[in-house]
């Protein structure tokens, strides 16, 4: 059982049996089992949306964790192009020096 499906079936009204042993408080008549079937149904139906929804949000973490994981490893080949970068950019201005200082020799 998960967290939202745990937090529903906590919240959901409980529900008391009451029974009688005389006999004489009974009614008589026929009982209609269709409402109490459609509302067990609905709270199946309900349920299972709930689980749903766990199943989800965990889907959703693991997916914030394998993001989390690519920035940190995109965050580091950033910093190591800026270094290459800056290694290339310095090689092509000395080569710029160099040949200027040819140029006055």
């Amino acid at each position: 059982m998960t967290q939202f499906e745990r937090t529903y079936l906590m919240h959901r009204p409980s529900k008391i049996a009451i029974s009688y042993e005389d006999g004489s408080n009974r009614k008589s008549g026929v009982y209609d089992l269709t409402d109490a079937f459609n509302k067990h149904h609905e709270e199946i139906a309900m349920q299972l949306q709930y689980r749903e929804l766990d199943r989800l949000a965990m889907e959703l973490e693991r997916e914030i964790q394998a993001v989390k994981a690519l920035r940190m490893e995109m965050e580091k080949y950033k910093v190591d192009f800026s270094l290459t970068v800056e290694d290339e950019a310095t090689k092509k201005i000395q080569e710029v020096i160099s040949g200027i200082d040819k140029m006055f020799k």
